[in-house]
């Protein structure tokens, strides 16, 4: 009875474990911001969908989405006196296939303003932001 008790146990939190770490459009929205938050910008581009026919085009894309990233959202947080929270407000599927997303942005000077952005599925199944409202 305790080997089996002890096996539920296990298989129990591999469950709870594996829900933690999903890959979900709303948890990649709210991490996508919190990276931003901690300064990590190259972390924070790879979660942009970046599209393009050759290398150049990509290239190319990876240069304006970390223009974006950097000097529009992380200039506004540091502007707002950075960001205290991160809160996912909506998640709403699309017809399209992806996925509406609005996040709320409290700052530390007492602010707060939503975030709102697309979505999609990259080939190997991770959810990447559009950041469409930029382009």
């Amino acid at each position: 009875m305790k080997r089996f008790f002890i096996v539920n146990l296990f298989i129990a939190t591999l469950f709870a474990m594996a829900s933690c770490t999903s890959n979900t459009p709303g948890s990649n929205a709210v991490k996508f911001n919190r990276l931003i938050k901690q300064g990590k910008i190259n972390e924070a581009v790879q979660m942009v969908r970046v599209e393009g026919a050759d290398s150049i085009e990509i290239a190319n894309h990876t240069a304006a989405v970390r223009d974006i990233v950097e000097n529009r959202i992380a200039a506004r947080y540091a502007e707002k006196g950075g960001v205290r929270r991160v809160k996912l407000v909506e998640e709403k599927p699309l017809k399209n296939g992806g996925v509406y997303i609005e996040v709320q942005i409290r700052y530390k000077n007492g602010t707060s303003e939503k975030f709102r952005d697309t979505f999609v599925q990259d080939t190997s199944g991770q959810w990447k932001a559009t950041l469409e409202r930029f382009w």
